[in-house]
């Protein structure tokens, strides 16, 4: 493993933030990515569940830092790519592994085209959050459209908007900070995504219309 060298001491104070932002990522990843999958795979249960937790916690918080900084001061940065849904899905899904998300048991052939990084990031959060925060996770892909569902033990408190429910702590005991639903709503107004939730006192549901990105 190779740990890139940056010297900030002649840059910009921008530059400075950018590279520092992308040296947190690109070591973080490089570092964590390798320990987190020894530890799924080497540590008894109890031991493997909270450190395997924890370090996907903090590889999803640095991406989405990485992000945040680039889809707000670089948007010109992501370009419109060809790819297939199904192997976002696949990705999102690996990433998440230590969240024990729900399987996808359809094969979704649909080609799309879009940048792919901010339609990632709206599946990884929301996907995210559904594991952490909730219980029997389910994603339904239909007619262009894809749904992630989750019921919830603790009632719900009354939201018109799955972005205005409160920080809490999820099922691992980590505190969220909201960063999440933030990434996806900026990944679906810079992707002109059309989001739509239903929350009840014991469920949250988003489905999210991709249907004009088909290729």
């Amino acid at each position: 493993m190779k740990i890139e060298k940056i010297d900030l001491r002649s840059m910009s104070s921008d530059d400075v933030l950018e590279n520092m932002i992308r040296k947190l990522y690109h070591d973080g990843m490089n570092i964590f990515g390798p320990i987190r999958e020894i530890v799924m795979l080497k540590l008894n249960s109890k031991t493997r569940e909270y450190l395997s937790v924890v370090i996907n916690y903090y590889l999803i918080l640095i991406k989405n830092l990485r992000f945040y900084y680039l889809i707000t001061q670089r948007p010109d940065f992501f370009e419109a790519q060809e790819f297939r849904l199904s192997d976002v899905f696949k990705e999102v899904l690996l990433d998440l592994k230590p969240y024990n998300p729900p399987d996808l048991n359809i094969i979704i052939d649909t080609e799309l085209k879009c940048p792919i990084e901010p339609f990632y990031m709206v599946i990884l959060n929301l996907l995210s959050n559904a594991c952490r925060f909730g219980e029997e996770v389910c994603i339904e892909v239909l007619n262009n459209e894809f749904s992630i569902f989750n019921t919830s033990k603790s009632p719900l408190p009354e939201k018109k908007s799955v972005f205005e429910l409160p920080v809490s702590y999820d099922k691992f005991n980590m505190l969220g900070a909201g960063a999440g639903l933030r990434i996806v709503k900026l990944s679906a107004s810079y992707l002109n995504l059309k989001v739509e939730d239903l929350i009840t006192t014991n469920s949250v549901k988003v489905v999210v219309n991709y249907s004009d990105f088909v290729v």
